[in-house]
């Protein structure tokens, strides 16, 4: 699949087929991944692999029902952070690491959605959701959930995003 046209066509899947994902599949797409730049090449990354159901619905239940994709999802791969290596940046990090795994996983057939894994940093304590994470996955202090990506091969084909248009964006020199 040429690049513009998997970022185009990429789009949250969040119904699979009951099929499971290959280890193969599994480690092209964090391969993808950690091909992502990060802040002063840290590399903070980390990725845990998640097929137990028991896990997957555990980690659904803290979340809206309309949003709870890792119950039924045959694979989630949660991209945690290692604080040690990035203390500032891991989000921005984490995000262009998962965006890499998305688009590579679209190219690849899959369906995929993201969900957040924590609380903004400048909000104080831990969500129910990042908690739920840190005590299933048994993250040491210093690893940060960043987020869960839920995935599999597509049992929907989603409507078209509507976007903005992109003249209603673009500001030259000056807003």
């Amino acid at each position: 699949m040429e690049l513009f046209e998997a970022i185009k066509g990429r789009c949250s899947v969040r119904k699979w087929q009951n099929r499971e994902v290959p280890d193969e599949a599994i480690e092209r797409l964090i391969d993808a991944a950690r091909h992502a730049p990060s802040s002063k090449d840290s590399q903070p990354w980390e990725f845990v692999v998640v097929r137990d159901s028991a896990v997957k619905q555990r980690f659904a239940l803290t979340r809206e029902e309309s949003n709870r994709a890792e119950a039924t999802a045959p694979v989630l791969i949660v991209i945690c952070a290692d604080t040690k290596k990035s203390e500032s940046r891991w989000i921005e990090d984490c995000s262009v690491a998962a965006q890499n795994l998305l688009l590579a996983a679209h190219a690849m057939g899959l369906g995929a959605v993201w969900l957040t894994g924590y609380k903004h940093p400048i909000e104080p304590g831990k969500s129910e959701t990042e908690r739920t994470i840190v005590r299933e996955l048994a993250l040491p202090a210093y690893i940060r959930p960043a987020c869960v990506i839920a995935l599999g091969y597509p049992d929907e084909v989603p409507e078209s995003k509507r976007l903005r248009g992109i003249r209603e964006m673009i500001h030259r020199e000056r807003w």
